[in-house]
């Protein structure tokens, strides 16, 4: 097959462009479909258990988003100046698209009791006249209140927070950039008062930064990788005209991967974002090894270029598809993983692989064929080793290097099992996101912000009314506020019951508690709704038929192994209790992929080992070497893990996927020299002569191919998205060490099996 390709293409250069453009413009509209998608929704499967209990609990209470405007006075937000300033914000957002509720000090519902009978109003009454006894009097109310305080304002009285809680509209996604473009807008007609700081937070922010840096990353890093084929390119060969074409096919191939996120309706994400950044480098791989044994061949065998593109088609065909496949395989092995976006990252990088091997073939060589004449230029690669010294020396203490490679991976298992599963969503980007910096702020100041849902379903119409299910959600929020440090509050419909009480009992602390008998807390409800302003019922709180109750923890921003602790905690402390308790959040969702980590990474690593070691035994046509030759593979992989422990980063979604990739990649060196050992060892050579050939002929190329691919994901260092900066760490680092495993054991081990026979 690889002759009538390679002959193919030869002789026949245009009818193979025009199958490039055929194709081409095949996947083009593709393009149209293509979508964008950085929702905490990209990360799970649809049918996952998750993601349809968030989606029961909007269904029942509404949406648990919000955005946050953090006002700073340090002097006190209570003068009048601060205090109409966020009234007026509170007023005016609710115009934002898909703002369901506003909250603030200014707005947030006060019980309170005239002449026996119950008044619920505004915090600031509209008619209030703002002066020095009104605005003393609201600072001593708030100090009263514990809905207010760590909630809404801070407990030294300079922080206020404007809640803008979201909902879409039926059958519309919250368009989380939208809103926070709208919310900057409203910022910017509405000046802050001198002295008076504005922040934001909430999950528009960290939803609207995770878009923002893959965009970031994606404008930086594409010109990077390109100045580095350019400056690649040239060096190797002397040619603007190489550089051109080599440019083209891989932007070529670069679209064509694109277009098939439209068609297999997988969104623009964090993941799929960087997809580009790697076809880049794989293709650059590839074209270099098409021209580079088509330059050697021109100059060195044959002025004919069409003989000399033969034979390097010919010659390059089985190592660079079976490469490709390899490393489409550790892409594909992401589609058995339950994190979603893993999977889309898989799917099109894989596809991409595949693209890139095609256009080389089909785009490239041919355009090469047609624009290449006269005199070739080529950097001829050579590097001052004595490589008979080198092959006698390997020869000599192969025993030291085996048992240096064997203590080197006992070691790397002992370090890597140390190895902590964790991840912090605001860890994810780099200083120049305000994101951590401000939230944290606003968690000193007043609180946590996040929450954590939880739902009560009694299965019975009105059975939330039951004083005594009601006493027990009480002591829960009281136990959960204090055992845990990282909940700052706890609401719920039990504030409203104990504060009615309360007013009702003239103020009595006494009597802020929950009622004893049903009949009392059905007409608490009752007179609340009667008397609450419009768009302030509890329909957020309970469901219509009162069956179910909501419980918000207002929690801190930790670590997804810390409220996985929290979590479970939190269910046997609800079991304990006899309340039949259910988790959800945004929050928690985001935390609980932190579990699929592990188990995403194995399955995936594991996929990718069998599939590659059978690919392996085919091409080698020997289960024994194929078996063999991935041991120097393996090791990469540990030193990656070692790596990640010693720099103090925790194995986390981004560096879950790296094994697999550089597995896929580091078989490249392994298939060369693996393939070319054969070959040399078939032509009669005994073994040393056989690997002193291999180090002349082979080395050189596998050496400055590694450096190629090792340079392009280094540049993912300087990406804002720490995730990238990770991958492009551990990739560069991974793939340099295969190459040294490649170069030192793995031909060992092959004359070992082989022998001089």
């Amino acid at each position: 097959m690889k002759h009538r390709i390679s002959n193919f293409i030869v002789e026949k250069p245009w009818y193979a462009i025009l199958i490039s453009v055929i194709v081409l413009l095949l996947t083009v509209p593709g393009l149209f479909n293509v979508k964008q998608n950085f929702s905490y929704r990209v990360w799970f499967q649809k049918d996952d258990p998750l993601l349809k209990s968030i989606d029961k609990f909007e269904d029942d209470f509404g949406s648990s988003e919000s955005t946050v405007i953090v006002v700073t006075d340090k002097t006190g937000i209570f003068n009048k100046d601060t205090i109409s300033y966020i009234k007026k914000i509170t007023e005016e957002a609710i115009y934002i698209p898909s703002a369901a509720r506003v909250e603030s000090i200014t707005n947030h519902n006060w019980i309170s009791a005239n002449n026996d009978e119950i008044e619920i109003d505004s915090f600031i009454n509209e008619d209030l006249q703002l002066n020095k006894e009104s605005l003393k009097d609201l600072k001593e109310r708030a100090r009263s209140s514990d809905e207010v305080m760590g909630h809404l304002i801070g407990n030294d009285l300079t922080v206020g927070l404007i809640f803008i809680k979201l909902r879409p509209k039926m059958g519309e996604k919250i368009k989380y950039s939208v809103i926070l473009k709208q919310i900057n807008s409203l910022l910017e007609k509405n000046p802050a008062p001198k002295n008076v700081e504005v922040r934001l937070t909430g999950n528009a922010v960290i939803t609207t930064a995770f878009k923002t840096s893959a965009m970031k990353d994606f404008k930086l890093l594409l010109p990077i990788l390109f100045l580095l084929i350019c400056l690649f390119i040239y060096y190797q060969f002397r040619s603007f005209k190489i550089i051109g074409v080599s440019i083209f096919t891989i932007g070529i191939s670069m679209v064509s991967m694109m277009a098939f996120c439209g068609y297999y309706n997988i969104p623009i994400h964090n993941l799929t974002a960087i997809a580009p950044e790697f076809i880049i480098a794989i293709g650059l791989a590839d074209a270099i090894h098409i021209i580079s044994t088509f330059y050697l061949f021109k100059t060195n065998y044959s002025n004919d270029a069409k003989e000399a593109m033969r034979e390097s088609l010919s010659k390059n065909f089985l190592p660079t598809i079976i490469t490709s496949i390899t490393t489409t395989i550790g892409f594909l092995s992401f589609t058995t993983a339950e994190i979603q976006n893993i999977g889309d990252m898989g799917v099109i990088a894989g596809m991409g692989t595949l693209l890139a091997w095609f256009f080389t073939y089909f785009l490239l060589a041919p355009i090469c064929l047609l624009i290449i004449t006269g005199d070739t230029k080529t950097k001829d690669i050579k590097f001052n080793i004595n490589y008979e010294r080198l092959v006698d020396w390997l020869l000599q203490h192969k025993k030291k290097l085996y048992s240096f490679y064997i203590c080197l991976s006992v070691i790397s298992i002992y370090i890597a099992s140390g190895l902590e599963v964790n991840s912090d969503p605001l860890k994810y980007f780099s200083e120049d996101f305000h994101i951590a910096r401000d939230l944290e702020y606003v968690e000193n100041k007043v609180g946590g912000v996040f929450t954590m849902e939880m739902t009560l379903d009694t299965k019975k119409e009105g059975g939330i009314k039951d004083p005594q299910l009601l006493k027990k959600v009480d002591k829960f929020s009281k136990k959960i506020t204090d055992e845990f440090t990282h909940i700052t509050q706890v609401v719920s419909i039990v504030d409203v019951i104990k504060r009615m009480n309360e007013v009702l009992h003239n103020e009595d602390s006494n009597f802020h508690a929950i009622p004893n008998t049903k009949e009392e807390i059905a007409q608490f409800l009752f007179l609340y709704t009667l008397s609450v302003p419009e768009g302030s019922n509890l329909n957020d709180k309970m469901t219509l038929g009162q069956d179910k109750l909501r419980i918000t923890a207002l929690i801190k921003n930790q670590d997804s192994k810390n409220a996985i602790v929290m979590a479970k905690r939190i269910r046997e402390i609800a079991k304990e209790m006899n309340l039949d308790l259910k988790l959800t959040g945004k929050r928690f969702l985001w935390q609980s992929i932190n579990e699929k980590v592990v188990s995403s990474f194995l399955v995936s690593l594991g996929y990718a080992l069998l599939l590659i070691s059978i690919v392996l035994m085919l091409f080698l046509k020997s289960v024994k070497i194929g078996l063999v030759s991935l041991i120097p593979n393996l090791i990469p992989i540990l030193f990656t893990a070692v790596i990640l422990k010693l720099v103090g980063r925790p194995l986390d979604i981004g560096s879950a996927v790296i094994a697999s990739i550089v597995l896929g990649i580091a078989v490249d060196d392994t298939i060369h020299i693996t393939s070319n050992f054969f070959a040399l060892r078939k032509s009669g050579k005994n073994k040393r002569e056989a690997l002193i050939e291999l180090f002349k002929k082979t080395a050189p190329s596998l050496i400055i191919t590694t450096v190629i691919l090792s340079a392009s994901f280094a540049s993912f260092m300087l990406a804002s998205f720490i995730p990238n900066q990770n991958l492009g760490m551990l990739m560069s680092g991974g793939l340099m060490v295969a190459l040294i495993t490649d170069l030192t054991v793995l031909p060992l081990i092959l004359a070992d099996i082989k022998g001089d026979s």
